[in-house]
């Protein structure tokens, strides 16, 4: 949450584990331990180095094992952000889903890497709206995790919606059950220990409501209008759902900003790699903006959102 905070330049920097947690049947929690971090925000992310240490000669670095992973960087939404006077914390929330994040996943205390950071634009901090709802579809929530804790910190009301396909994909510590008429409740402990109320959705049923995260946030803003409250709207998840959640906010005249997810080969602008659709008021009506430095955070009015989602 930008609020015109002097965010720190990005560096490369050594990084150990000093957490790993399963958090469901594909979810990891990871939590690094650092000396030091530039001033960062939420929607910002990291790029991590998911292969073991090589030196300058692209071969194995001294006393290094030899088994190697992907090339490139993968991008991570910061989850969490602590300083104390031993050093810096990071979290990050990965999805099991390819060799990057396989490697990421078996990682044990103690072992290290190194990470380039902070990258991206931030959230914007919210106008003077009564209500912040953080919409999150499945391993969207990083961002909307850190961002739920510097909104408390400052005095804000907050709801949020968190969305999966099904219950064992929910990357959350559930308490109790949630309400299955969509009504927000204190049932995930990341949320409930900062005193913000959640609706948690299924697509199967399985867990809370039947239905998908767009759902929910409309019963949220048709909740809010019958009460005279004025709302903003954060968002992060699969294209599709946050499509769908900009085009509610919209159709209730609440602005939604979405932070988007694209492949990013570098994380600075210089791959190319990371483009995302913009309106504009040319006679082609729009142009493209890059993911990494002109996002990832977006006002979700000014994306083109793919028709397929």
């Amino acid at each position: 949450m930008s609020d015109g905070e002097l965010l720190g330049p990005p560096g490369i920097f050594q990084v150990r584990v000093s957490s790993n947690v399963p958090l469901c049947r594909e979810h990891f929690l990871l939590t690094f331990a650092l000396s030091d971090f530039p001033p960062a925000a939420p929607g910002q992310f990291v790029q991590i180095r998911c292969n073991r240490a090589r030196n300058g000669l692209g071969g194995p670095a001294e006393g290094a094992p030899t088994a190697q992973g992907p090339f490139l960087r993968r991008p991570f939404s910061i989850a969490g952000l602590r300083r104390a006077a031993s050093g810096v914390e990071i979290d990050i929330i990965g999805r099991t889903i390819g060799p990057a994040t396989e490697y990421l996943s078996r990682l044990s205390i103690g072992d290290d890497t190194d990470l380039l950071g902070p990258l991206g634009r931030p959230f914007d901090a919210p106008g003077r709206a009564d209500i912040c709802i953080l919409a999150a579809g499945g391993v969207g929530l990083p961002p909307l995790l850190w961002l739920a804790e510097r909104l408390r910190t400052a005095g804000r009301n907050c709801v949020a919606v968190c969305g999966a396909r099904s219950a064992d994909l929910l990357p959350m510590r559930i308490m109790g059950r949630p309400d299955r008429g969509g009504r927000p409740t204190r049932c995930v402990e990341e949320y409930a220990r900062l005193g913000v109320p959640t609706i948690v959705t299924t697509d199967d049923g399985s867990l809370g409501l039947c239905g998908r995260a767009p759902d929910a946030v409309a019963a949220c803003l048709a909740d809010a209008k019958r009460r005279g409250a004025s709302v903003e709207a954060f968002a992060c998840g699969p294209e599709a759902m946050m499509r769908a959640v900009a085009e509610r906010c919209a159709a209730a005249g609440v602005r939604c900003q979405a932070s988007v997810e694209r492949v990013m080969g570098c994380g600075m602008g210089t791959c190319q790699s990371c483009v995302v659709r913009v309106g504009d008021e040319s006679p082609r009506g729009w142009h493209y903006e890059l993911c990494c430095t002109q996002g990832p955070v977006f006002d979700a009015a000014r994306v083109l959102w793919e028709a397929s989602g």
